[in-house]
């Protein structure tokens, strides 16, 4: 190409979340190897990002998100469609979303003909009760023209749930920002902190259901009562959703506690400057939450039995059920380990893993060359792309794709044709199409075969109906970019 491709990669808070945290370094390590990579999130604090990143972002300005997780949802998806809507904030090779909001604004965009395609960056599958968010998480990956997960686990489930397929990308550690090695700076932080001499137990990512909070209070009452200078820190808490009946409900129990209170530290999110010195905090555990994988900065981590922390940890990490505070009562007797080697040796293991992952790292380059392969996937700039208006016999319009001109073989602007001769015809026109990409790059087109898919399923909707017709309405050349 005779210019850098361009990446808008989509997030759904400027806040220190995990899956915000890792669309900001994939960003930044797009931009170091010459792709130019905006990060994109919604702004209703006008505060912008957490920290400066080392690429283009654009924090726009939005309203504040109501309390009900299924209206805010709605209306940050609103909020990034009317962002797109605008030409002048288009423009970009692919578009990149990191969770549902942005892949259901991105779908919408789509289906408006707007952007060609968009890929998706599924870090965690959740098992909503309300049937609008369950909707939206199914469309947020059915439509999505690829797939990246951070972990197999993940994978997994995508081909178990829904039946796509995906590229395995995984987290990673940036070694420039944190060391399995202490730096001194956690004694000031512990100083500041009051956290005395006695063992320190340390829960990240605030006060909420997912974060398995409450039982680790509760373990640690009993911890207290056998080490009255144990002191529990809980760190982080930033987040979208609104959590105060759990936070509430911590509230009381900690509140029960009475002078025993003052033994527990509420942080809140934590400076960028200090993430790395809470790791080393003295004879520090770290209670892990019930859905995210051990940290890259600290001593030793009781870690919960579930598939995605056996890919990451060595079996010698001391192994919990985190949904009983009973299994992680047990860990009291572990405050001062026998074996201190043993365990730094553990860390040297554990972070020699993750920083495989790490941009630049092995499993890093493999996100890099699959966001490139999306890139030629969803749509190279030098193939002759095509999008066609068709109308279904309900009466709804979809816009299709295609990345060859050889859907005007098969379709007439104009001209309406029998459920079975459309669906005929398209998956000719398609398969060929994606033949065609496949000689140029190499592999099949996965847009071309998932837009066939789209109409094949579609198409099922009308069996039976012997007078139902789809008509072609219109072309648009160049993938109405």
């Amino acid at each position: 190409m005779s210019r850098p491709l361009r990446v808008a990669m989509l997030t759904h808070s400027t806040l220190p979340r995990g899956g915000v945290v890792h669309a900001m370094s994939l960003s930044e390590a797009l931009e170091d190897v010459g792709v130019q990579t905006v990060l994109h999130a919604p702004d209703s604090a006008g505060c912008g990002f957490f920290r400066k990143p080392r690429c283009k972002a654009v924090a726009f300005p939005v309203e504040p998100a109501p309390r009900d997780t299924a209206d805010m949802v709605e209306q940050r998806i609103d909020d990034y469609v009317r962002w797109f809507r605008r030409p002048e904030n288009r423009g970009f090779d692919l578009y990149h979303a990191h969770d549902g909001i942005g892949a259901n604004a991105l779908a919408t965009l789509k289906e408006k003909g707007l952007i060609p395609a968009f890929v998706r960056t599924v870090h965690h599958i959740d098992d909503f009760a309300d049937p609008r968010l369950v909707g939206r998480q199914a469309r947020s990956i059915l439509t999505a023209d690829a797939l990246m997960v951070v972990s197999a686990l993940w994978r997994r489930n995508l081909i178990e749930r829904f039946g796509r397929e995906a590229e395995v990308g995984g987290n990673g550690v940036d070694t420039c920002r944190y060391s399995p090695h202490a730096d001194g700076s956690e004694a000031e932080l512990a100083q500041r902190l009051g956290l005395g001499t006695g063992p320190v137990f340390l829960s990240v990512g605030g006060i909420e259901a997912r974060k398995n909070t409450t039982r680790i209070l509760q373990a640690f009452v009993e911890i207290h009562r056998a080490r009255p200078d144990a002191r529990l820190v809980i760190a982080g808490g930033a987040s979208l959703i609104d959590h105060h009946a759990y936070q509430a409900a911590f509230g009381r129990e900690l509140t029960a506690l009475g002078e025993g209170a003052s033994a527990v530290s509420l942080l809140g999110p934590v400076a960028d400057s200090d993430r790395h010195s809470i790791g080393w905090l003295p004879r520090s555990f770290s209670l892990r939450s019930r859905k995210v994988s051990v940290s890259a900065c600290s001593r030793r981590w009781p870690a919960e039995r579930r598939s995605w922390f056996r890919g990451s940890l060595p079996l010698s990490i001391i192994s919990i059920r985190p949904t009983r505070s009973g299994a992680i009562r047990p860990i009291r007797h572990r405050s001062h380990p026998p074996c201190a080697s043993r365990c730094d040796r553990t860390l040297q293991t554990v972070f020699a893993r993750a920083a495989r992952s790490s941009p630049h790292g092995l499993a890093g380059e493999t996100s890099l060359s699959a966001i490139c392969r999306s890139i030629a996937v969803c749509g190279s700039p030098s193939m002759p792309e095509m999008r066609f208006i068709v109308r279904w016999p309900d009466g709804r319009r979809e816009s299709c794709y295609s990345p060859s001109l050889v859907i005007k073989d098969f379709l007439r602007e104009g001209e309406s044709y029998p459920v079975s001769d459309f669906l005929q015809r398209s998956r000719e026109a398609l398969q060929i199409a994606s033949a065609r990409v496949k000689a140029k790059y190499g592999h099949a087109c996965s847009l071309a075969l998932g837009q066939l898919a789209r109409i094949e399923a579609t198409a099922t909707q009308f069996e039976g109906q012997d007078d139902a017709r789809v008509a072609c309405e219109t072309f648009l050349d160049g993938g109405a970019r």
